[in-house]
C-alpha cells in the first residue's frame, strides 16, 4: 500500500452556464471526484445548484470578485479590465505536456 496525500475541502464551488435543473439531475449520479475516487477519496456528500447573479462571462472569470479565478487568454482580461500577470499555463489536457503551455492572464497576487 502506498500512502497518498489528502486534502479534505468542506465546500468545492464551480461556476457554469447552463440549465440549471439539468445540470442538477446530470450531478446526483457523481458520488466521488479527484484522482483517488475508486479508494475512497473524494466523496461527495451532496450536491447544490444555483443559479448565478450578473454576467455569466464575468462570473465564469472572476466568481463572486474581481480578480481573475483561473488563467485565461489576454484579451478576456483585457475585456474585462482587470489587472494580472503574465505566465505560462496548459489551455487544454494533457497539462503535463510542454507543447500545451500557453501564454495566459492569471490572477495578480
Amino acid at each position: 500500500m502506498m500512502p497518498s496525500h489528502v486534502l479534505l475541502a468542506s465546500t468545492l464551488t464551480w461556476y457554469v452556464v447552463g440549465d440549471a435543473d439539468r445540470i442538477g439531475a446530470m450531478l446526483r449520479s457523481v458520488r466521488a471526484i479527484g484522482r483517488r475516487r475508486t479508494t475512497g477519496e473524494g466523496a461527495v456528500r451532496h450536491w447544490s445548484v444555483e443559479p448565478m447573479d450578473g454576467d455569466p462571462w464575468r462570473v465564469l472569470h472572476l466568481g463572486t470578485g474581481d480578480e481573475l479565478i483561473r488563467p485565461c487568454p489576454v484579451d478576456v482580461a483585457d475585456d474585462l479590465g482587470v489587472d494580472y500577470r503574465l505566465g505560462f499555463y496548459a489551455i487544454r489536457p494533457p497539462s503535463w505536456n510542454p507543447n500545451r503551455l500557453v501564454e495566459m492572464a492569471m490572477a495578480d497576487v
